[in-house]
């Protein structure tokens, strides 16, 4: 009966302070993201995704869509263009 009026809300942004060490494995936990939703039932039901931009080639990271757990998804090389 809950009308989905509410968008998720990520209250812990500033205290958020993810690192990704220069050639980290891949799949390695970055971060765990959060995010609290005032509608009720499945409404209020948080899931977790990366928008892709047009010109970006491939995506550097991943989330869980459930726990919002973001992993990187290549091995950081500094001295790579990419």
């Amino acid at each position: 009966t809950d009308v989905n009026d509410n968008k998720p809300v990520f209250r812990d942004c500033d205290s958020y302070r993810p690192e990704v060490e220069e050639n980290s494995p891949n799949a390695e936990p970055v971060i765990t993201v959060r995010a609290h939703d005032e509608d009720k039932g499945e409404n209020g039901r948080v899931r977790y995704s990366i928008v892709q931009q047009p010109n970006q080639k491939g995506t550097k990271f991943t989330v869980d869509p459930a726990t919002g757990v973001v992993r990187t998804n290549k091995v950081f090389d500094r001295e790579s263009p990419e």
